[in-house]
């Protein structure tokens, strides 16, 4: 599946799979989006101004990868 990298490479990407690959997992699991600019998109709004401000790719986390990234931080 192309979503495996976890990341919207452009808006039109982000406008076009986003209802695909943030519901793979269910509709009681969000994603967490952040832009390029480390900022949460969590709304349209947001992936606009990631868009007018060059901030693409937005990438995302499932809530169950969140610990086990906070652990490859701390060990860095």
């Amino acid at each position: 599946m192309a979503e495996h990298n976890q990341q919207f490479k452009s808006f039109q990407e982000w406008v076009n799979k986003a209802s695909s690959w943030l519901t793979r997992r269910g509709p009681n699991v969000q994603a967490i989006c952040y832009d390029a600019k480390g900022r949460h998109c969590r709304n349209g709004g947001d992936f606009m101004r990631a868009r007018d401000e060059d901030a693409f790719p937005v990438r995302w986390i499932w809530p169950d990868q969140v610990a086990e990234m906070a652990a490859k931080q701390i060990n860095e």
